[in-house]
């Protein structure tokens, strides 16, 4: 006996640490590295059995992004953290393995985009140029079919991204500069308005420009999601055109995205302690986010048909 309780979710968060380390030692150091900089590993295993203490351990070796220090191997607990780590991991080493079109595509920036870029909130370029190399480089990791667990398939993707790399930054640049107008002009409505009995409104504006522009947005959000967060970032200023002149209406709307949002923050609590949100969980919140289009802007249509009701029955639907 190692732990008794009545909440299941509690008792695996309490025992993570433990359980990582009984996986981590019964792995061996014949699996697992550290300070990686290039592929050296040989093939990885997508899956390793030991037995310890009479029982069968069954661990997922992956690689682990530790950022310019390299990628490291450790065995993680489930195939969904695996996956998560994989990516990440086989991606920082590629980008050590590839070189950085990060400096030929700066010299082609226009002084304008320069100016747009300038006003991310990274705090550098060089840390906003970073994370849109990331961004691009899970554009041509998916393009290739990654992430691989061979040397032969890593030095393919390294090929695919030598070729690719440059042009998928491009585009993921062009977005960035797209995005960022788009909530400079957010920010300038928001000082303008100026009514009784806005601020409710002012602060939800304020939340969700926050939630979609971030340091790191990027390659949270992904090259393929940019257009959407800069027409999310539209429907704001169109929000806040008419706050003033029917701020009774944009409460009623907020209340209801916000039930359907308290939904969603239920359905997040209710996951699993210490593994990646699955991606049909994830994406519920995009489809808020199209609810939010529909509501406050819906001459700049949604991507998909989206109503309270659909996004209620997805997340019943996928509640544990």
């Amino acid at each position: 006996m190692v732990a008794t309780g009545k909440d299941l979710p509690a008792l695996r968060a309490r025992l993570l640490t433990r359980a990582r380390a009984a996986l981590s030692s019964a792995a061996g150091s014949d699996i697992e590295r550290t300070g990686l900089t290039s592929w050296t590993l040989g093939d990885l295993p997508d899956v390793v059995r030991r037995e310890r203490d009479g029982y069968e351990v069954v661990g997922y070796p992956a690689l682990i992004d530790r950022g310019a220090a390299g990628v490291d191997v450790r065995v993680l607990g489930s195939p969904e953290e695996q996956r998560a780590a994989m990516w990440q991991g086989t991606r920082r080493l590629l980008l050590l393995t590839v070189p950085s079109p990060v400096r030929q595509v700066r010299r082609t920036l226009s002084n304008t985009d320069s100016l747009a870029l300038s006003r991310g909130p990274h705090g550098s370029l060089d840390t906003l140029l970073a994370d849109c190399l990331d961004a691009a480089a899970d554009t041509v990791l998916t393009a290739a079919g990654g992430p691989a667990w061979t040397a032969a398939g890593f030095a393919k993707l390294a090929d695919s991204l030598r070729i690719g790399l440059t042009a998928a930054l491009v585009t993921v640049v062009t977005g960035v500069v797209g995005v960022l107008a788009a909530a400079t002009e957010v920010e300038s409505r928001l000082a303008d308005v100026r009514a009784p009995g806005v601020e409710p409104s002012l602060a939800d504006v304020r939340g969700q420009l926050r939630s979609l522009v971030y340091p790191g947005f990027v390659a949270a959000t992904g090259a393929g999601r940019l257009a959407d967060v800069t027409r999310y970032l539209r429907a704001m200023s169109r929000r806040l055109e008419t706050l003033a002149r029917e701020p009774g209406r944009d409460r009623d709307w907020m209340a209801r995205v916000h039930e359907v949002q308290v939904a969603y923050d239920e359905l997040l609590a209710a996951q699993p302690p210490g593994r990646p949100v699955p991606a049909p969980v994830t994406e519920i919140r995009w489809t808020i986010e199209e609810l939010r289009v529909s509501f406050f802007a819906q001459t700049l249509g949604t991507r998909y048909p989206v109503s309270e009701k659909r996004i209620y029955r997805t997340i019943d639907d996928l509640l544990p």
